[in-house]
């Protein structure tokens, strides 16, 4: 998309993107690939968008309308094992 950015890292290339608004309106992930192994797992650091520990924070920045459809795509950049 318009948002992505490429960060080289040597052993590997991560992804900075802005997959839509939820928690912020300017809501960030970042997509680290597997490196030295096949079945190695994809991670995508996901910030405020999920909330593992309690409720979500909304605040006057939040869109709760875009938020699920962000969660959709969050899924589909780290695919089915991320």
């Amino acid at each position: 998309g318009i948002y992505d950015a490429a960060v080289d890292l040597g052993d590997r290339t991560v992804t900075i993107t802005h997959p839509g608004s939820g928690h912020t309106t300017a809501d960030l992930v970042v997509v680290a690939p597997a490196t030295g192994h096949a079945d190695g797992p994809t991670v995508v650091f996901t910030g405020d968008l999920v909330e593992e520990s309690a409720d979500p924070d909304i605040d006057a920045d939040s869109d709760l309308a875009a938020w699920p459809a962000t969660l959709e795509r969050l899924l589909a950049i780290g695919g089915p094992d991320a």
